[in-house]
């Protein structure tokens, strides 16, 4: 989970000053810069989507793994 969220973040810091990613999200005004929550936002709820449910899955099916195997265990 520490390696997920780590992955998140730095994803993250790489897409905080992408001025052409803020601009397709009509944040056109250059005199004003957006705040940080609004970028936060616009990359969880779009660009990590993806990323998040594939790794969700990936650890869904890790997690059932072991649990299998603990339950063989017994």
């Amino acid at each position: 989970m520490q390696a997920y969220l780590g992955a998140a973040f730095f994803f993250f810091s790489l897409c905080f000053g992408s001025v052409g990613l803020v601009f397709a999200f009509g944040f056109d005004d250059s005199s004003r810069p957006v705040p940080a929550i609004v970028s936060l936002l616009l990359f969880f709820s779009t660009l990590w989507e993806p990323v998040e449910k594939t790794l969700t899955f990936l650890m869904t099916i890790h997690s059932r793994k072991c649990e299998y195997e603990a339950d063989e265990y017994r």
